[in-house]
């Protein structure tokens, strides 16, 4: 009986070692997972999206006209975007993409879907300079920002005077930002590679000069 007592009790001890030693398992296992959240954060904050102007052809002749698409990629969750950007008035001029509202507008930003909306839309077609900002409102409850690519707007430009006309953006930082959620829930501005482009217009003529052979 007293054997068979120590054995028992020599049984209960090694479950309880066992168990406490599951628990420590589970207990490390917790504390890496906790951890690694911050690191995740990390990744997401270094995140580094690219805004480009696109040209749908980046030559022209007098007289035609060309679409620019100022697109976005590998954003994580934009509530913003505002950008300045420069152009040569002797060689290009917007056309005027709202006719109804005064002045001259750009095509809106297609990112943000019904949850857009549109703060600033200003061509300055004598000094050459278009300015554009929008951001995403939640639409109802729980709603989360957009994440992804897209287009922060469309720019039609008319050929009006032959050379390249640069189109950069301006004063990257203040002029121009984009403003994300991050991880946390606040918003701030994150660092973007910012990528302009040009438009060359000729215009477009060739000059064919007679042959003139002698002794025919």
């Amino acid at each position: 009986m007293h054997s068979l007592s120590g054995r028992a009790a020599r049984g209960t001890g090694v479950r309880r070692a066992v168990w406490l030693l599951a628990m420590m398992l589970l207990a490390l296992l917790a504390s890496a997972r906790v951890r690694a959240l911050p690191l995740a954060s990390s990744a997401i904050r270094a995140a580094r999206p690219t805004v480009s102007l696109q040209p749908a052809t980046p030559s022209l002749v007098l007289g035609q006209s060309t679409d620019v698409n100022v697109g976005i990629e590998d954003v994580y969750k934009i509530l913003s975007a505002q950008y300045t950007i420069t152009f040569d008035p002797n060689v290009l001029q917007v056309v005027d993409a709202d006719l109804v509202t005064p002045g001259v507008q750009i095509d809106e930003a297609t990112i943000f879907g019904s949850s857009g909306h549109t703060q600033v839309n200003a061509v300055n077609n004598i000094s050459g300079t278009i300015q554009y900002t929008a951001l995403w409102i939640a639409s109802s409850p729980g709603a989360k920002p957009v994440s992804g690519s897209g287009s922060l707007g469309s720019i039609e430009f008319r050929a009006v005077g032959e050379g390249t006309s640069a189109l950069p953006f301006a004063d990257i930082g203040t002029e121009s930002i984009i403003i994300v959620e991050w991880p946390d829930g606040t918003p701030a501005p994150i660092t973007c590679d910012w990528e302009p482009t040009s438009l060359t217009v000729s215009s477009g003529y060739s000059m064919f000069l007679p042959l003139v052979c002698k002794g025919w």
